[in-house]
């Protein structure tokens, strides 16, 4: 995907080559900036409506809305509802009304109802207004930035912890990484092999010759 100094290097060389070559057609443009002619054809009538030497004319309009949307353009006397209830709620309500309860409480005002006022539906609209009008505070906390992704082959420092290092639990439980070893609890501590047949192996000992004794 392009970037938007890319592209507006393709707009500064579209310019220099209208102004350049005015002979030219807008599919000879379009071939020599490699873009296609719908392209060609937006970005030649912003340009000629702007002066030669306008810097910022090369830079993309926003596509935010100019105007709120109708969901919150209400009329003011439904807006400032919204408002009253938010500020003094009603009924003696022990609390701040959220988008839920506004909702709830604005479609049950007689005035309202006997003017025909046309009322949002949503608590995601009740919940613009509010966010419109400053009743609600905007989240300014810093949003964590994530970790640029690493080139194939690029090298990394990582910081490990071998499981083995951590010390044993006081109560009693096996530390991680640590072995699964069986202990008989008579004369030298050797580990056992279980057997088939419910018998167990002791290794090779001097002078036992690999003697099989029976499970304790």
């Amino acid at each position: 995907m392009e970037t938007e100094a890319q592209l507006i290097m393709q707009r500064a060389s579209l310019r220099w080559l209208a102004q350049q070559h005015p002979n030219w057609t807008q599919q000879e443009l379009a071939m020599t900036v490699g873009k296609s002619l719908a392209w060609v054809k937006k970005w030649l009538k912003r340009l000629r409506e702007a002066k030669p030497t306008d810097v910022m004319v090369l830079h993309a309009r926003s596509r935010a809305r100019k105007t709120p949307p109708a969901s919150i353009a209400r009329p003011p006397a439904g807006v400032q509802r919204i408002l009253e209830i938010r500020e003094s709620p009603p009924e003696n309500l022990q609390r701040v009304p959220g988008p839920e309860t506004i909702l709830y409480y604005v479609h049950r005002d007689p005035e309202l109802r006997k003017a025909g006022v046309r009322l949002p539906r949503s608590q995601t609209t009740i919940w613009k207004i509010l966010r419109l009008f400053g009743c609600i505070a905007q989240d300014h906390r810093r949003q964590p930035k994530p970790a640029e992704r690493k080139q194939p082959g690029e090298e990394v420092q990582l910081d490990l912890k071998d499981a083995t290092t951590v010390p044993a639990d006081a109560e009693g439980k096996r530390k991680p990484g640590g072995g699964n070893d069986q202990f008989r609890g008579c004369g030298n501590l050797h580990p056992v092999e279980p057997q088939r047949g419910g018998r167990l192996r002791r290794p090779n000992l001097a002078g036992s010759r690999g003697a099989v004794f029976p499970r304790a």
